[in-house]
């Protein structure tokens, strides 16, 4: 996977506490796209939209969440590794690297969690794309997500077994390449391993907003991709007429599993940059 280090910066930025890495491409770039990942991810789970020429017009920009990739660990899981902290710091990152310049969130699985946190504070992004969403709120809650025990086992557990690794990766990723896979399974046994226990046990303490209110009241563009064979989040689970505001974009496909950045990189990354390219002219007329 060296190809991800390719035309690009990486680099660390202390904020909080902690050392956040990030990775960074077209920075002369006044529009930028913040990619945030998944539990149990990292950056590197955006390598095809890094490097494909149809975002070259456009900063980018990647994070490792804490306890992920090269972010440094949590020292107080339970409070640090919560959605609305997560929001929080990645809000902090947002200043210091994007201040002056417009910006779009894109987030994949809890990194929707984790960008629709970011409008609780009073800066905007222009829009807002979620990949493989699990926002929740009053009308969806988290434990209608799913309802398979291998899910609660690989995302939501200290230690996991080889053969539930495994059985998820299947599940979850059915059309990654074995390459692909066998990063996926380096970044999770990277990750910070309270991590998965941290996030459950402070979503259990209430540790997280409506995050579905947040994105309606935002009134801000907003695209979700939805892929209607996921195995790890109910396919239908949004399609709802009364849940979102008309400003939400829904898109669905049919092709992957939930990791649709890496199984699906080319409707993902048209998807990403017609959206782009139209909330970015907008923003200007």
């Amino acid at each position: 996977m060296n190809c991800i280090l390719v035309a690009m910066k990486s680099k660390f930025l202390a904020i909080d506490g902690f050392d956040i890495f990030y990775l960074e491409k077209n920075n002369q770039s006044n529009n930028i796209i913040f990619f945030i990942h998944g539990n149990s991810n990292s950056s590197r789970l955006w390598q095809h939209q890094f490097n494909d020429d149809r975002l070259s017009d456009y900063h980018l920009i990647a994070i490792d969440l804490p306890g992920h990739g090269q972010s440094s660990f949590s020292s107080d899981p339970t409070k640090d590794y919560s959605v609305q902290r997560l929001g929080d710091l990645t809000y902090q990152i947002i200043k210091r690297l994007c201040s002056g310049k417009s910006l779009i969130l894109c987030g994949f699985s809890l990194g929707s969690n984790v960008a629709a946190e970011v409008l609780a504070f009073e800066m905007k992004p222009k829009g807002v794309i979620l990949i493989s969403p699990t926002v929740v709120g009053e009308s969806v809650k988290p434990q209608d997500l799913n309802d398979k025990e291998i899910i609660g086992k690989v995302l939501f557990s200290e230690n996991v077994e080889e053969d539930d690794l495994i059985a998820y990766l299947n599940l979850a990723s059915p059309s990654t390449t074995d390459g692909q896979n066998a990063f996926i399974k380096e970044d999770y046994l990277k990750t910070d391993k309270k991590f998965r226990t941290g996030l459950m046990e402070s979503a259990l303490n209430g540790a997280l907003s409506d995050e579905i209110k947040l994105i309606n009241d935002s009134k801000i563009d907003c695209l979700m991709i939805s892929n209607q064979n996921d195995k790890v989040v109910t396919p239908d689970l949004y399609n709802f007429s009364n849940l979102f505001s008309n400003t939400v974009e829904f898109v669905t496909v049919n092709m992957g599993g939930h990791y649709l950045p890496l199984e699906i990189p080319d409707q993902i990354i048209k998807n990403i940059a017609k959206f782009c390219n139209r909330v970015f002219r907008d923003s200007l007329d």
